[in-house]
């Protein structure tokens, strides 16, 4: 998954990511990606984007459930 500036156009995101999931699929990256520790995943430009707008309401379930206030 891939982003960008904001005005990037859509088919230099296309490629950008096309070539990057590519990369990610490397028996290389497969084999080191346990000492990166991070979950290595592939997707859309779309996905990336649902990603990324799923984030700030998870980051805020667990921070209500912890009962977390700031000082």
């Amino acid at each position: 998954m891939v982003s960008g500036a904001r005005n990037t156009p859509a088919a230099i995101i296309g490629q950008l990511n096309k070539e990057i999931n590519a990369g990610l699929q490397t028996r290389e990256l497969e084999r080191g990606s346990p000492d990166l520790a991070a979950t290595v995943f592939m997707g859309s430009p779309d996905d990336f984007a649902k990603f990324i707008a799923a984030k700030p309401r998870s980051g805020r379930k667990v921070i209500r459930a912890a009962n977390i206030k700031a000082e």
